[in-house]
């Protein structure tokens, strides 16, 4: 169990082996999530190259 805060991600992982997220999330407050596929994802990343630190630095954790 862990817990994310508002700016945190989660689940990505399963974005580069493409075998989805094999857990599930609950929200204790009021939030908003948005979810995407590994095909947006690879776009994203490509559009915004500086997201790719971003996203590394939350594997390396």
């Amino acid at each position: 169990m862990d817990f994310v805060s508002a700016g945190q991600l989660f689940g990505e992982l399963g974005m580069f082996s493409g075998t989805g997220y094999p857990f599930s999330a609950t929200a204790l407050a009021a939030g908003e999530a948005i979810a995407f596929d590994c095909f947006q994802f690879n776009r994203f990343m490509y559009a915004k190259p500086g997201m790719t630190w971003t996203m590394l630095g939350s594997l390396s954790r």
